[in-house]
């Protein structure tokens, strides 16, 4: 993924480019090995005991709240949380950070999943009157598709996915 995002960035002339990356801290509700810090919902499908990677548990809350567990990833300061090496950082680009809030995932570089609480980027993007993004990165499932389905929906952007670039 990292050459032809490299290739986009060297070819194309962008007004701006946005770098999101995951920045969680180490108690994130998202880690399994967290699980048992927080009670889980009594309608949750898994509990504390027997849920693994990857299965969804429904945390009590409030509100209460469905989320996927994955492994400790991206936590804060660590080379986890870092962009990869080989991928080209311009200039001005603006890094965006995602997954700051302990209680609550982010999958979209736009909003918390539970839309409690925006990132700065869609004001950005309309301060600098854009209406095209790229959008393009690892966890295609997850994150690069939650920022796209995000731009389109709400925020009124076309996007174009790296895999049709």
């Amino acid at each position: 993924v990292i050459e032809p995002i490299n290739k986009l960035l060297d070819t194309v002339d962008f007004d701006a480019v946005f770098y999101s990356l995951d920045w969680h801290p180490s108690d994130h509700v998202s880690f399994i090995d967290n699980i048992k810090q927080r009670p889980i919902h009594p309608t949750s499908p898994l509990n504390a005991d027997n849920a693994q990677v990857y299965d969804t548990v429904i945390f009590a809350g409030p509100p209460p709240m469905k989320q996927r567990l994955w492994p400790r990833h991206c936590v804060q300061d660590s080379w986890g949380s870092e962009l990869h090496k080989d991928l080209k950082v311009v200039e001005h680009g603006v890094k965006v950070y995602k997954g700051t809030n302990p209680e609550v995932d982010s999958y979209s570089v736009f909003w918390d999943n539970k839309k409690l609480s925006d990132t700065t980027l869609c004001a950005q993007l309309r301060l600098k009157g854009s209406t095209d993004i790229y959008v393009c990165g690892l966890a295609y499932d997850v994150c690069v598709v939650g920022t796209a389905t995000g731009s389109i929906g709400e925020n009124g952007l076309s996007n174009y996915e790296s895999s049709k670039v």
